[in-house]
């Protein structure tokens, strides 16, 4: 059981790499819990303003 689990690891891990790398502008920000939302709302609400004020900036949303 133990090698499941550290493969299914390694998988998510490779496929959060490839989700990655489809975008320029990808972050990736590390959370524990299942819930974030109630466990660190403070990590979810600041990704929320950081992707508000790029969208404000129009060399960062692709916007003339």
């Amino acid at each position: 059981m133990h090698l499941q689990h550290l493969k299914f690891n390694r998988d998510i891990t490779e496929s959060q790499a490839r989700l990655l790398g489809l975008s320029s502008n990808a972050k990736q920000v590390f959370a524990r819990g299942s819930y974030i939302q109630l466990d660190q709302p403070d990590i979810v609400t600041d990704a929320i303003r950081e992707v508000y004020e790029q969208s404000k900036s129009p060399a960062l949303s692709g916007r003339p």
